[in-house]
């Protein structure tokens, strides 16, 4: 099937499924062409296939991709505009403005876009001149022939009368200024002259209009039909201009379009503008200044700026440019010059002061604490306030005479290691201040004398700082450290003495680190001859050692035996355990025999197996039938007795390290069958 065909099916299955995919087809194959290749967006895509759906042959998934060109590749979009407004070239209609541009479709190397791709567009800078006329004064004839209407040369000759002449701007003339924009340029007129006539001539009659124009009182109208409407703000039209005939009466003035007319652009009236301005960001407030450092209320101000005066009627009820605006709202007043705080004075100096009919008293000099003292505010504020003042004075206590006991003396120093029996004194409390007095005189004194606290050399009592061990005088150092109690004095305040100490005995490590059972004790001894440490016997029991594997009854089917163990106990006391049994400690073969009726060579007959002695071999049928034995275990003897009770030896033989599955074989020498009792015996083995 064809590609278009494919196309057309997956488009119609699209529209039956509703999937709002669409398909972009390109390079459809011609009839001269190879085959095409058609493309299917990837929504649609899924629709039809799944997200795993496989293609059918011819056709691909849409990439969308942005358009692409060269970099010199741009057309302009629209017009310039301003806030949507396109600019006409009108005379309020111009200016700076925007205009948009997007890539050139026709350019080359021009590559649309693909899919959901964009093309960018960019926003330039645009401007539309304003429209202005032309200008000159400079006329190709500056007095050209005068024409009457018909046509015919008024030459104050043959012709005569009156005619127009018609004067042509030189746009060529160095003074002329070609319009700029919309701007119009009338390049002639005409003005109406009279040629006199010689005598005997007769003027030429025509209608000749006035040379100088009128506007027709229809105004600037949008077109230049009849009853056309006036244009409104800003809005281009055509304005009409006539001139009327000098003469109404003269031949052709009656003529139905005799009025000599034309139109030329107009514009509406502009837009009345209202004023605009702006006192600034904020409200335009300054911040808050004053001349005064103190003592002043500062302001702000703020200064109008008109942005844009009022044009074409427009109005305005703001204020002038530059008009300045002042306020003290939200400006503190600044603090006092002078400021002083007369709760608090520093004290100065304390005199005599004599008084009439009274005795002498005290006055103290004083100032107040001045808390602010801008430019020299407090001493303008005591010239210019009557009562003002940082300074004064008042009653006062003062003393006459010394101070008692006096700073240094022998009184003033208290030393509790001098005993006051034996010269010591104690003015000087623990906290280094003693009480001084003096005689005073004054109205704030309260008594005849002056007490003050003043500073005095204390000496405390000596203190032992480490407090020994029970049982002991001396600390484990050796020293006794005291300390004691001074103020305002350089006596020390520290001593250390050195002083025997004498600890307890311990244990230095474990019985037999420094030999086999020595116990070796230290102590801690300071400033003394006595021994440090000595070396005492201790009880060092040795590893426990096995020499033996000792039977068991059980020996023979448990493979054990109980394991003998020793161990030396040097230094220890009587009773130290040295040697132990570990029941079923050992590995060891019991003792086993088996009884035959024939020789060792002889594999046949009767057998009689036993793990212990027998005294009286007739009760297992046994007796007096015996010729040889079987013997295995670890460390095995046995013994044959002709008679019943182990009674008149006989024979016996010994085994070692022997195997239960292997026994050894032994014939009995001597007569057959007169074997009656054995004893069966197990050694043990050494370990």
């Amino acid at each position: 099937m064809g590609k278009v065909v494919k196309l057309f099916v997956i488009l119609i299955i699209l529209i039956a499924l509703g999937a709002g995919a669409w398909v972009a087809v390109d390079n459809l194959p011609g009839s001269d062409s190879g085959d095409g290749q058609s493309f299917i967006s990837a929504d649609a895509l899924k629709r039809l296939f799944g997200d795993d759906g496989e293609l059918p042959d011819g056709i691909s998934v849409l990439v969308p991709a942005d358009c692409q060109a060269d970099d010199d590749a741009w057309v302009k979009k629209g017009d310039c505009q301003v806030d949507g407004l396109v600019l006409t070239g009108g005379i309020n209609s111009c200016g700076a403005g925007k205009e948009i541009w997007i890539r050139d479709p026709d350019h080359s190397s021009f590559v649309a876009a693909v899919g959901d791709g964009k093309c960018e567009e960019e926003e330039r800078e645009c401007n539309v001149e304003c429209p202005v006329d032309c200008e000159g004064d400079t006329y190709i004839d500056s007095d050209p022939p005068c024409i009457t209407p018909t046509g015919v040369t008024l030459d104050g000759v043959n012709k005569c009368g009156t005619g127009l002449k018609t004067y042509e701007l030189d746009t060529s003339a160095d003074d002329y200024v070609a319009p700029i924009g919309k701007g119009t340029c009338q390049t002639s007129f005409k003005n109406v002259c009279t040629v006199a006539c010689p005598q005997g001539v007769r003027p030429e009659t025509s209608c000749v209009d006035y040379g100088t124009p009128q506007k027709s009182a229809n105004g600037c109208v949008v077109s230049q039909m009849p009853y056309a409407r006036l244009v409104t703000y800003d809005e281009a039209g055509f304005q009409e201009w006539f001139r009327l005939p000098e003469d109404p009466d003269a031949p052709g003035c009656q003529e139905k379009d005799h009025m000599d007319s034309w139109w030329v652009p107009c514009t509406g009236p502009p837009k009345p503008v209202n004023c605009e301005g702006t006192w600034g960001a904020d409200g335009g407030w300054g911040p808050c200044e004053s001349e005064e450092v103190c003592d002043a209320q500062p302001e702000k101000t703020r200064t109008f700026r008109r942005t844009l005066d009022a044009k074409h009627g427009g109005t305005c009820d703001l204020p002038a440019d530059e008009t300045i605006d002042r306020t003290n709202a939200g400006c503190p007043p600044l603090g006092p010059c002078c400021e002083i705080d007369t709760t608090t004075k520093a004290l100065g100096r304390k005199y005599k002061q004599a008084q009439d009919n009274a005795p002498d008293t005290c006055v103290q000099e004083f100032s107040y604490r001045i808390i602010t003292d801008i430019d020299d505010g407090c001493a303008k504020k005591e010239r210019k306030v009557p009562g003002f003042s940082t300074t004064g004075t008042m009653a006062c206590c003062i003393g006459e005479g010394d101070w008692s006991p006096a700073v240094g003396s022998a009184a003033s120093i208290t030393d509790l290691s001098v005993p006051v029996a034996h010269g010591g004194y104690r003015s000087c409390l623990s906290t280094g201040l003693m009480t001084q007095e003096q005689t005073v005189y004054g109205q704030q004194c309260h008594g005849e004398k002056y007490i003050y606290n003043v500073p005095c050399e204390y000496i405390g009592e000596w203190e032992q700082r480490d407090v020994p061990p029970i049982g002991h005088d001396c600390p484990t150092d050796g020293y006794n450290k005291y300390v004691r109690k001074t103020m305002n004095s350089a006596a020390s305040t520290s001593k250390t003495e050195p002083c025997t100490y004498i600890g307890e005995w311990e244990k230095d490590g474990e019985c037999g680190d420094y030999g086999r059972a020595i116990q070796r004790w230290k102590r801690h001894v300071q400033h003394s001859n006595e021994a440090s440490s000595e070396d005492r016997t201790c009880c060092d029991p040795g590893d426990w050692t096995p020499y033996y594997c000792k039977p068991r009854s059980d020996s023979p089917t448990s493979q054990k035996g109980d394991r003998k163990e020793s161990r030396s106990i040097d230094g220890c006391p009587s009773g130290t355990e040295n040697d132990r049994t570990i029941e079923n400690g050992c590995e060891l073969r019991g003792c086993k025999i088996t009884l035959r009726e024939h020789w060792c060579h002889n594999y046949f007959g009767s057998q009689w197996g036993f793990d212990y002695s027998d005294e009286k071999l007739n009760d297992h049928g046994a007796n007096n039938t015996v010729s040889s034995f079987l013997l295995s275990g670890d460390n095995c003897s046995a013994s044959f007795y002709e008679n019943n009770y182990y009674n008149k030896w006989y024979h016996s033989k010994s085994v070692k390290n022997v195997s239960h599955r292997r026994p050894k074989c032994f014939d009995l020498p001597g007569p057959d069958n007169e074997l009656s009792s054995f004893k069966l015996t197990n050694g043990g083995k050494d370990l």
